[in-house]
């Protein structure tokens, strides 16, 4: 049984009191490496979601050294769609340096972490990150069920790899 006297509650911000949906202090990050072939669905995709929830949320694309045509594709949709802010690494930097080109740039109190690879769809997935960010909640995290992408082998193998470093 918890003894209750123990726990402390941590004071926290008012914009903690209310839900990222409510104060829309939300930006969409998206690595992408190579994904010359996707981004343009990806953009309409987004597009689409944000039509459907009435309001868009920034979106920040790092581009993490694309050696194709990802670059040149990214400057024409920045023009074409106001929520989306590209910046560009000239070299790859790996997950971890995304993520560190993120939390520099990034002044939100959340960050949604999608995919360029389109394994995700941004249509049902914002929607049900924004539902499950109640107040109270510091962080929500999914995983992609009854896949149909035939990428099982390949996530199994992730999976166990990433388990395996944590022991």
């Amino acid at each position: 049984m918890l003894n209750k006297s123990c726990i402390t509650m941590e004071k926290k911000p008012a914009s903690f009191l209310l839900t990222p949906l409510e104060i829309r202090s939300i930006t969409v990050v998206i690595p992408a490496l190579n994904e010359e072939g996707n981004l343009e669905k990806l953009l309409l995709y987004l597009e689409e979601t944000f039509l459907k929830l009435g309001f868009t949320l920034p979106v920040v694309i790092i581009d993490d050294g694309s050696t194709d045509s990802s670059p040149e594709i990214l400057a024409c949709l920045s023009k074409e769609y106001e929520f989306l802010k590209v910046i560009r690494h000239s070299q790859r930097q790996g997950v971890t340096g995304v993520w560190k080109t993120a939390l520099t740039h990034v002044k939100t109190d959340w960050i949604f972490w999608g995919q360029a690879d389109l394994e995700s769809d941004p249509r049902t997935d914002i929607p049900l990150l924004l539902k499950a960010c109640v107040p109270g909640v510091d962080a929500v995290a999914g995983w992609r069920q009854k896949r149909g992408d035939g990428k099982i082998f390949a996530s199994k193998f992730a999976n166990h790899a990433c388990r395996f470093s944590l022991v």
